[in-house]
């Protein structure tokens, strides 16, 4: 344990404790407690042995000026140290050194910029990529606009971050050889590659498992282990020495061979003696630049040793390189230094200096593997796996209906009301009804129907049916677990009942649910006095724990209540003020910032006389008014301070004001945990303790606007503040972190977040759910968590669960909606040895133990699963386990969702044969359209079986038999499209994310036509360039192409087959400034998808100004025949922007004054206007239908055409926003002809395509996100 004092301006003075064993915390001391512990630490000085100091300063109660503590990096938590798992020990990381956070939030926005750059009509190639600053707010408005919202995707993003970090947990103490081995697989530690290689398939099975049957939760999980391992790779490893460019994209991937022949051998020297800096970190000392064996160097794969303080007597082998940081006990051996990169600081990375380089590689390999992701799971799930569903962080929309006999006006008024919210225009993401009656019903509850159809959602609200009841209770608990299992987190819920809850002994199990999903429960109570099963105590004790409403109504007036459920399903909400308890009258104040764009007051009492008042005094008037329940609602409100004025005759009541509105937070108590060297800050489990200073990290969402972040203040169920505290703000990619330390209160609370928004008015934020510190908590420890189990097998969670309160008996109950909870034993803790044990018992559908702890006393909670033989690959069950006192007044819990998956190792794709296809002989490419051809395929996996069948192209029709999840039966599938698409893939997919891609391809000539593919070429990083690129084929075995580009002296042009930038077809160096650049390729089989349907990425680059790179992708045009003038449009040298343009003119046949135009422009310059200017500077007004493309006829005059033949004539267009751009027409670059003889008929067969098919980009786009960026040759004859 480490003892630190500081005594500043001998004053204020303050204590820390910093130990491996007990919480990290920190006290203020007054002149007696100091003077005592200074004759205590002069007694135990001399045997006390001091460790490293402790990596956080979280800001304790009381304490709000930065003098007196150091500022805190709150990045800490998610940020493990090491490539940093989270800070160093001897201080923060705040050398701009790359964290395992920072690369997984990069590598996410990098993807999902790319995504809408490809998918969406108006956004040109790279721009989102190179905003000034990629936030998951800047990405998200630059797509949507000001008004989205971003909390659901970041919190996504964050738990994966989270999961990753969680790695740094695993380590075991006196670790055995294979425990060593087993931790150092996760980080490529100890040269440990095939390992580290089987781990990644392992977890890539795993996830891909739970993704397939949505199990989202344990998928992002697992994406999260993956994304570490895979990123220390190449932190680890001397990947980065081989000089290697690019990432190793086969690395945790099925088929993965030749490479991992490279590791260097057991007996070969790998590295020799360095040292990384000397003890006061001068890098100048550092002399392990070049400690790498040069025979290994360039040819052999090696990654340092890692041992830790805790292993024993374990070495490394002589001659073998360290990973070199201050807590690896190896770096001190032969041979001595390391070679890790894992930050930019010297003493703990000896190759520092490659950082960067390391840092980027995994940026790059995350994105890889997310878009392995998106490949595999389609467009829809990989958006909704990042919470970005049908809307932007679209919700579920949840009702729980009680199905006994006597509730059929509450099921009229739920089918009523959900026709309506169907019908609004803000759609949720999903439907999901769980039904629950008396347990004399078959089923008794469930099973939840969860779906994005919405008539399908509506026939079964429709198929309802009032029947059966028995007694009065019915099983409303286990209806409500169902449905927080199975709607997306944060989404309302809403309860409709007359009678109590048969299985209130679920309650804590639903407790500790709201709480991990964060959800509003909302209760519609119909049920006549005197109600039973304790109703109204026990749904108003969850309601106000969810900061949902209670509705005490009549049969005849729930109809009327029902309007509750639309107002909060149709808006973003974020509370502002949430009263849940109060007295009988009071007088509320919230303030409204200019952010919130709608508001929501309800208000739920016996009799209420409630008066909403605006800041200019008017009052606003009431949306539905019943004897136990007012509704607000009020768009567009106006700013500043409003009030509530509520008056009751009898009973407390409840108030929860909402609003529609970019900001909001999120927040999670933390522990300080990690291997050694690799400590951070991660997630506790459950509440926090009472009396044990706790940290917090919020999460403020909408950061852009807010102008700053004021007090964090703990407020009670009356909306009384207990204590107000300053938080630390994070800075690099976590700016949106905040952080502070408090003791928490011992009543119930919520979380406020106060400051100003950018408008200068004041705002609040209220977190949903209700927080109550406890006496007792359960720690995850040291050790991996496992989430997956086979079929027939068994997994353990084991927990700590530990008593700060008094002596009490405790009772643990686990409970899962699966039934896959097999035993649970709770083993008393004397000083590491086991002591009473309390075996599993049995009650319904749960299993209990119980054990007496002392106060400060522990016991090992061990909860064994068992999933069935016969339990579906993917399929996920979510398990509370909860701990409560004998009188309930203390409780905690754990949630954990475990998902079923292969035992056996399957890498192969599933198999698909072309058996039929149709080539639209005889139809020409003017009328392509019209008519339709049809491939036919036979697919079949035998191994863990197919999962999914798709198109990877939008327009692509498929109609195949259905089958189950898991099938190793034969699918017949048949794929129909245009004649224009001359490529179309069916893709399929095994349990485990094996992707198979078969192709039918129309090869060049059977259309009688030749195609050329152009692409628009558009500045991503803001310069006056533009250009326009062609690619056609000159005879059956070359590729032809041609570039024009403007204002820059470029230096390469590059094709490539997608997105990934080493993928390049061919790249062609140094044409000037003014010259059109012509060359040619050998084509192939393997070449042919790129051309005929798909895009290939086309970059060019500036030799002399590196602002000046364009980016644009290959379309083929609707029509093939060349224009007869065309004109490449670039900004004006005066005015750089991110836009260009494209304009080309064709003169008719029989008369050559009567031309057709086609206009595309794209980037930045929206709703323009063109001209053609002429003789005696003539303008005409080309102005486009939508600012961005446009086609028609132009009557040209003598002169003009005159003025055309023989110096061209100018075209301007112009913005709103200030965009020029300037160009000539001329005559177009003519390639040589196309030959009509026959393809070689191995062109025609089938064709398997292992890149990745960029979905939704076809041969000829029928989204208009292609049409607006083609720079083809797209004009109209007739």
């Amino acid at each position: 344990v480490k003892v630190n004092i500081s005594i500043l301006r001998n004053r204020a003075t303050s204590l820390s404790f910093e130990s491996e064993v007990v919480s990290n915390f920190r006290v203020q001391l007054n002149d007696t407690m100091l003077q005592a512990l200074l004759l205590c630490l002069a007694l135990i000085s001399r045997a006390a042995a001091f460790m490293p100091n402790q990596v956080f300063s979280f800001r304790p109660p009381g304490v709000h000026s930065s003098n007196v503590l150091p500022d805190v990096d709150i990045d800490a938590g998610y940020k493990v140290d090491d490539f940093y798992p989270v800070e160093a020990e001897d201080g923060p990381l705040d050398d701009g050194s790359w964290t395992h956070k920072d690369i997984v939030k990069r590598a996410c926005l990098n993807t999902f910029a790319r995504y809408f750059e490809e998918t969406l009509p108006g956004i040109a190639p790279g721009s989102l990529q190179t905003l000034p600053r990629l936030t998951p707010t800047n990405l998200l408005r630059a797509v949507f606009g000001p008004t989205a919202s971003t909390s659901k995707f970041e919190r996504a993003i964050e738990q994966i971050e989270i999961a990753a970090a969680k790695m740094d947990l695993w380590y075991e103490k006196n670790a055995t050889i294979n425990e060593a081995a087993n931790v150092a697989r996760a980080h490529f530690d100890d040269e440990q590659f095939q390992l580290g290689h089987d781990y990644l398939l392992q977890l890539r099975r795993q996830m891909f498992a739970a993704l397939q049957q949505g199990a989202t939760t344990a998928a992002r999980d697992l994406a999260g282990r993956y994304m570490l391992t895979l990123q220390d790779f190449y932190a680890h490893s001397n990947y980065v020495e081989m000089g290697r460019m690019e990432p190793l994209k086969e690395l945790g991937k099925p088929g993965m061979k030749d490479f991992l022949n490279k590791v260097a051998g057991k007996a070969t020297t790998t590295c020799s003696d360095c040292v990384s800096s000397d003890a006061a970190g001068d890098c100048s000392r550092n002399s392990c630049i070049n400690n790498a064996n040069p025979s290994v160097q360039n040819s052999r794969l090696t990654s340092g040793y890692f041992i830790y303080p805790t292993d024993g007597n374990r070495q490394k082998p002589i001659g073998k390189c360290s990973h070199g940081d201050p807590t690896d006990r190896s770096r001190v051996s032969s041979a001595s230094g390391g070679i890790n990169k894992s930050t930019r600081n010297c003493r703990k990375s000896p190759h520092y200096f490659l950082h960067e380089n390391a840092s980027q590689l995994a940026i790059k390999a995350t994105e890889i593997f997310l878009t392995g992701i998106r490949d595999v799971i389609g467009d829809d799930q990989f958006l909704q796996f990042f919470d970005l569903g049908v809307q932007i962080g679209g919700s579920s929309l949840c009702f729980v209906v009680d199905q006994s006999g006597s509730m059929k006006d509450d099921i009229n008024a739920v089918r009523a009301r959900v026709k309506q919210i169907v019908q609004s225009s803000n759609k949720p993401y999903n439907y999901v009804l769980v039904q629950f009656n008396d347990d004399d019903k078959t089923p008794a509850y469930g099973p939840p129907i969860v779906t994005q159809d919405a008539q399908f959602f509506i026939s079964q609200v429709e198929a309802l049916n009032a029947d059966g009841g028995g007694d009065c209770p019915e099983l409303a608990m286990h209806g409500l677990q169902l449905a927080l299992i199975n709607c997306l987190s944060g989404s309302p819920i809403y309860l409709f009942t007359d009678a109590g809850p048969k299985d209130y002994y679920l309650e804590q199990a639903v407790y500790s649910l709201i709480d991990s999903t964060r959800s509003q429960v909302n209760v519609f109570f119909t049920g006549s006095p005197p109600p039973c099963g304790n109703a109204p105590n026990l749904f108003n004790n969850i309601v106000a724990r969810s900061g949902g409403q209670f509705l005490d109504v009549t049969k005849s007036t729930v109809s009327a209540a029902t309007a509750l459920t639309q107002a909060t399903a149709e808006a973003t909400q974020g509370t502002v003020l949430s009263v849940i308890k109060a007295l009988n009258k009071g007088n509320y104040m919230f303030t409204v910032d200019c952010t919130v764009s709608a508001l929501t007051v309800s208000v739920g009492g016996n009799n209420p006389v409630v008066q909403v008042f605006q800041p200019d005094g008017s009052a606003v008037p009431h949306s539905v008014l019943l004897t136990n329940f007012i509704l607000f609602n009020v768009t567009s409100p106006i700013f500043g301070q409003w009030r509530v004025i509520c008056s009751f005759s009898s009973s407390p009541h409840s108030i929860v004001v909402k609003a529609s509105s970019n900001i909001g937070f999120s927040h999670n108590f933390v522990f300080v945990g990690g291997r050694p060297g690799h400590l951070g800050v991660f997630p506790i489990t459950g509440q926090p303790v009472i009396g044990k200073l706790t940290k917090l990290v919020l999460t403020v969402d909408g950061l852009e606007d807010v102008s700053s972040v004021g007090n964090v203040v703990l407020i009670d169920s009356n909306g009384t503040d207990i204590d107000s505290y300053v938080a630390e703000q994070g800075n690099g990619y976590s700016t949106n972190l905040f952080g502070l330390a408090f003791f928490p209160p011992q009543k119930p609370f919520r979380i406020q977040v106060q400051g100003t928004d950018r408008c200068g008015y004041n705002f609040s934020r209220v977190s949903v759910t209700e927080i109550k510190s406890q006496t007792i908590e359960f720690i995850t420890g040291n050790n991996n968590v496992d989430n997956v189990v086979e079929p027939g097998s068994f997994t353990n969670a084991t927990f700590i669960l530990h008593n700060s309160g008094e002596t009490d008996t405790f009772t643990v109950v686990y409970s899962d909606d699966q039934g896959f909870g097999e035993d649970l034993t709770v083993v008393l803790i004397n000083d590491g040895d086991a002591g009473g044990v309390s075996r599993t018992g049995r009650a319904a559908d749960r299993l209990l133990a119980s054990i007496v702890l002392e106060q400060n006393q522990s016991a090992l909670v061990t909860a064994t699963v068992h999933a069935p033989d016969e339990a579906t690959i993917g399929q996920a069950t979510t398990a509370t386990i909860t701990a409560t006192n004998q009188k309930g007044s203390t409780f905690n819990y754990v949630v954990l969702q475990i998902v079923v998956t292969p035992e056996e190792q399957d890498e192969l794709p599933p198999v698909c044969q072309i058996t039929d296809y149709s080539l639209c002989t005889g139809v020409t490419a003017l009328h392509c359209g019209e008519y339709t051809r049809n491939v036919t395929a036979r697919i079949q996996d035998t191994g863990v079986g197919l999962q999914s069948v798709r198109s990877g192209q939008r327009a692509v029709m498929l109609d195949y038999t259905k089958f189950d999840s898991g099938t190793n039966q034969t699918v017949q599938v048949i794929a129909s499209a245009s004649c224009c698409y001359l490529n179309i893939d069916i893709q399929s997919s095994d349990v485990v994310g094996n992707l198979q891609t078969c192709s039918s391809i129309i090869p060049p000539g059977v259309l009688n036509e030749a195609i050329t593919l152009r692409a628009l070429l558009i500045p991503v990083k803001g310069s006056t360039a533009a250009g326009v690129a062609s690619v056609t084929v000159r005879n059956w075995d070359t590729l032809s192409f041609s570039v024009n580009v403007t204002h820059v002296t470029p230096t390469t042009f590059q094709l490539a087959r997608g997105l990934e930038d080493d993928d390049v077809l061919f790249t062609e160096m140094g044409f000037n400034y003014g010259n059109v650049l012509s060359g040619s390729r050998p084509a192939d089989g393997s070449h042919l998808p790129i051309i005929y349907g798909r895009k290939g990425l086309v970059r060019v680059q500036s030799r002399t100004n590196s602002v000046a790179e364009l980016t644009g992708h290959l379309v083929s045009p609707p029509l093939r025949q060349f224009p007869d003038y065309e004109a490449l449009l670039s900004c004006e040298r005066v005015s750089p922007c991110e836009a260009a343009g494209y304009i080309a003119l064709s003169l008719g046949s029989s008369d050559p004054l009567n031309a057709q135009y086609y206009l595309a422009v794209g980037g930045a310059a929206t709703n323009c206007s063109a001209m053609i200017l002429g003789v005696n500077e003539s303008a005409i007004n080309l102005t486009t239908d939508d600012g961005t493309v446009g086609f028609g006829k132009l009557n040209l005059t003598n002169e003009l055409a005159k003025k055309l033949q023989s110096s061209g004539l100018d075209v301007i267009v112009r913005s709103p926003d200030g965009v020029t751009l300037r160009g000539t027409l001329s005559p177009p670059w003519q390639p040589t002809a196309i030959p009509t003889s026959p393809p070689p008929t191995s062109l025609a067969s089938t064709t398997t395509v292992s890149h990745r098919p960029s979905a939704g980009v076809l041969l000829i786009p029928t989204a208009l996100a292609y049409i607006l960026t083609v720079a083809a040759v797209m004009y109209l004859r007739g």
